[in-house]
């Protein structure tokens, strides 16, 4: 999600929420928090058409970790947080990532994925602190680097892949544009021509769009709640089913 015409136009709507806990993020902070990344990323000498992979579970730090990748021209591969160390440093080399941001709650399998992985140069830890010249924390890296854009800010994208059911799994690498982010046709609300987002969309966005038009709702009106992971064994979301109203988006299924 580019979150640049959002900060200006609305910088403390929350961009979104945490269902767990209900912490809200303004479009101000997450702009903030994904410029400083970009900056992160090309002071380590990535540059456009570079990859980047995430491993964490749905935390509050997520989005930023996208939204960097986004801005700054660059690939970005988000890994089912349920592989195994051998699983993710096969997608994490495959991809060619050159950076993996993890979280506390999985640093332990990425640390031991690491080992296979010479070619990432940094792990960054979103959440904690650093504990090497290797891995290093989110905001340790980050301190002292600017709130704004990037000079030569240019759009990203996912690289997505299949669930290896037939084998390992495989990588989509899409044709990049190269143009400015936030550039792309919007997606409006059908009749109302009232903007709702940029060409990425978390899973479960379309529920949250037909939500929203039921209501005859616009994009100031909307929000995005990041559930917790699914659970693997009920297929099912944090809060599902226990008489909420909020619209959840989960960015990790396993």
């Amino acid at each position: 999600m580019y979150t640049g015409k959002h900060a200006q136009l609305r910088p403390l709507q929350p961009a979104f929420i945490m269902a767990t806990s209900g912490e809200a993020v303004t479009y101000a902070e997450l702009e903030a928090r994904s410029n400083r990344l970009a900056h992160l990323f090309r002071k380590l000498g990535l540059k456009r058409l570079d990859h980047y992979a995430i491993f964490m579970e749905n935390n509050n730090r997520y989005l930023e970790a996208c939204g960097a990748g986004e801005r700054s021209g660059l690939y970005y591969t988000c890994v089912n947080s349920y592989l195994t160390p051998g699983e993710l440093a096969y997608i994490v080399n495959n991809s060619q990532s050159r950076v993996l941001i993890t979280s506390n709650e999985k640093l332990d399998i990425a640390r031991e994925a690491l080992n296979e992985c010479p070619q990432v140069e940094l792990c960054i830890v979103a959440d904690g602190e650093g504990e090497s010249d290797r891995i290093v924390g989110l905001q340790q890296a980050t301190a002292g680097l600017p709130k704004t854009p990037i000079a030569d800010e240019s759009i990203g994208t996912a690289m997505l892949y299949s669930s290896g059911t037939t084998g390992r799994p495989k990588g989509i690498l899409r044709p990049l544009a190269e143009q400015p982010p936030g550039t792309l046709r919007s997606r409006t609300l059908s009749g109302t021509g009232r903007e709702v987002g940029h060409h990425a969309y978390p899973a479960g966005t379309d529920d949250v769009l037909a939500h929203a038009e039921a209501a005859g709702t616009g994009a100031q009106a909307l929000r995005f709640v990041v559930a917790g992971d699914c659970d693997p064994r009920r297929g099912t979301l944090p809060g599902a089913g226990e008489g909420r109203h909020d619209q959840m988006v989960g960015t990790n299924h396993p």
